[in-house]
């Protein structure tokens, strides 16, 4: 996913950027067993779909893709809810059985035909969703004036606003909610990935493997 609603990084980097790491270290890991790498890479308004292979080249095509796609986001840009599904029904008519399916994203505009789409998918492949956030999403920073803008307009935000914080809060864990809600009726993990922390020692402590608390 490399929509405008992607371009939001509060300290670190942009979801957009951590979804490019993930999708590197992915497609590598998948390579590097010899297995084939495809991918459906997709923006507010084009959508890319890379036809699955076991090549350096193909994993190059896809990460300079996904690079494209992120130097073109900018401040303004009209977001494309519905693009999610577009890109879910692009992979699901190209996709054969008995692969590994990784959604890399944040999940923003799902909604029940989403849900459709993926319980198709996961019926018979591999599913499972690195789901990325900026810790600034969940938990509004604690200080007296934010200033907040959608590229076009701007309002101001009182930080520290206890009722607003609540809200914040809840909307968050509404939101997440409901996407893990569907992914487990089909029995899809969801892996939690913030643009704070090294995207490798996530993956490592996500996975099992105690080297992600060094």
């Amino acid at each position: 996913d490399q929509r405008i609603n992607m371009f939001f990084g509060s300290q670190v980097k942009m979801k957009s950027v951590l979804a490019a790491e993930l999708a590197a270290l992915s497609a590598w890991r998948v390579l590097s067993v010899g297995d084939r790498v495809g991918a459906v890479v997709f923006s507010d308004d084009k959508i890319v779909s890379i036809a699955p292979a076991r090549s350096r080249a193909t994993v190059m095509h896809i990460l300079s893709t996904v690079s494209a796609f992120s130097k073109r986001l900018t401040v303004g840009r009209k977001a494309n809810p519905k693009q999610l599904n577009h890109a879910l029904k692009n992979l699901s008519r190209n996709l054969s059985h008995d692969a590994l399916v990784i959604s890399i994203g944040d999940g923003a505009g799902w909604n029940n035909r989403t849900t459709d789409l993926v319980k198709k998918i996961a019926q018979h492949n591999d599913f499972f969703a690195m789901k990325v956030f900026d810790p600034a999403e969940e938990k509004l920073p604690d200080i007296d004036s934010l200033i907040v803008s959608d590229g076009f307009l701007q309002v101001e935000v009182k930080g520290k606003n206890t009722h607003l914080q609540h809200r914040f809060r809840k909307d968050f864990e509404e939101s997440l909610g409901v996407v893990r809600g569907e992914l487990k009726k089909f029995g899809v993990p969801v892996i939690d990935i913030n643009t704070i922390e090294p995207v490798h020692q996530q993956l490592l402590r996500a996975l099992g493997d105690n080297r992600g608390h060094s």
